[in-house]
Parts: C-alpha cells; sequence; structure tokens
C-alpha cells in the first residue's frame, strides 16, 4: 500500500504539471499576440493548430501508450509540453508560432492520455475511487500556471515560458508518474492485455477516463 500511495503522490503532481504548463500559455495569450504582431485571424491560425495537434495526439495516443507505455507517454507528454512553451515564446514569425502551437497540442494531450491511463493503473491498485483527485490536482495546476502568469504579466513569455517550461518538467521527471510497477505494456499482446494502461487508452479521449468500464 505504501508503494500505492507513492505512486498516487507522482500522478498527482504529474496532472498538476499538465494543468500548469496549458495555462501558463492561456494565461499569457495578449502578450503572445503583442510579441508577434499578430491579428486576430493570424492569432485564430495559431489556436486551430493548437487544437489540431491536440486532436491528432489524442488519436494516435491509444496506440502508442499500448506500445511503449503510460510511464513512457508521462516523459514523452511531458517533454513536448514543457519543450513546446519555449518554441512558442521565441517563434520569430508567424509559420513558426503556428507550428510551436501544434507542438504544445501534441504534448498536452499526450501526457494528458498517458497521465489518465497510468491514473487508472494506481487506481485499481488501490481498490477504490480515487480519480476525482487526480484531476482536482490538473485544476490547481491551472490555477497555479494561470496566477504565475498574473503575476510575471510585466515580463516577457520569451523569459518566462522558458523558465516555466524547465520548472515543469523538471518536476514531472522526477516523478515520471509515480509508477506502481513497471510497464510491460509494449513487449507482448498478452502483457497488453493485462495492463490498466493499455486497456484503457483503447477508449481514446482521457476526458471521458472517469467513464471507463473496468474490465471484469
Amino acid at each position: 500500500m505504501r508503494e500505492a500511495a507513492r505512486a498516487r503522490v507522482g500522478v498527482s503532481l504529474v496532472f498538476g504539471v499538465c494543468g500548469a504548463g496549458f495555462a501558463t500559455w492561456a494565461a499569457r495569450v495578449p502578450a503572445a499576440q503583442q510579441r508577434l504582431g499578430l491579428s486576430p485571424g493570424e492569432l485564430a491560425v495559431g489556436l486551430f493548430a493548437l487544437a489540431a495537434g491536440s486532436v491528432v495526439a489524442l488519436v494516435a495516443a491509444g496506440p502508442v501508450i499500448g506500445r511503449i507505455g503510460s510511464r513512457r507517454g508521462v516523459v514523452a507528454g511531458a517533454a513536448v509540453l514543457c519543450g513546446g512553451l519555449p518554441l512558442v515564446a521565441l517563434a520569430p514569425d508567424l509559420g513558426v508560432f503556428v507550428a510551436a502551437l501544434a507542438v504544445l497540442g501534441v504534448g498536452n494531450s499526450l501526457l494528458d492520455v498517458s497521465m489518465n491511463a497510468h491514473a487508472a493503473r494506481v487506481e485499481e491498485r488501490y481498490g477504490r475511487p480515487i480519480f476525482a483527485g487526480f484531476h482536482a490536482y490538473w485544476n490547481i495546476g491551472g490555477l497555479v500556471g494561470s496566477g504565475s502568469g498574473a503575476l510575471l504579466a510585466g515580463v516577457p513569455i520569451s523569459v518566462h515560458f522558458p523558465v516555466a517550461g524547465a520548472v515543469l518538467l523538471a518536476a514531472a521527471l522526477g516523478r515520471p508518474g509515480g509508477c506502481c510497477s513497471p510497464d510491460r505494456t509494449g513487449a507482448r499482446g498478452a502483457a497488453r492485455s493485462r495492463c490498466p494502461a493499455a486497456r484503457c487508452c483503447r477508449w481514446g479521449s482521457s476526458r471521458s477516463v472517469g467513464s471507463w468500464p473496468r474490465a471484469p
């Protein structure tokens, strides 16, 4: 049970990182627009790329995590999400800005699905419902990210985003998913069928994870 408790703390932290990472971007959208002198239409193109990257990653995340495991999915998603922040902040023109937002969307969704899949493993180890607590940490992270954005409104995003990305990535990698057991989800089909993470990922969007049925 002590191992499951450590895993719960680690996964909660990753949920917080995900919420804080996305909120960091959302709180500074006006600054990003002003930095490049974007028109409302140009900003909309960037936001479309963000959404498109998110959707593509949501569709691809299930098979990817089924192959590499939820632990590695968390690490990869956190790296892409946190790495996307400085890419957005340092983009020299609209084209790079749009591409950077697509990367940010991919990282957000990959981390989202991976952490939910891993949370399902932790909940199964606990043997009782604890999923709501994980999502509470996503909201707490959102509060931290948006609150930091408000406090640092006078700081250029070229400074804010790289620092925030580095801090969040360090936090995520310090406890990458708080794994309650080694991942075996990609080695063999039989292993995938036994792994809660692999079963969960087949259901697609992580936002419906609370309603995923339990395997018998």
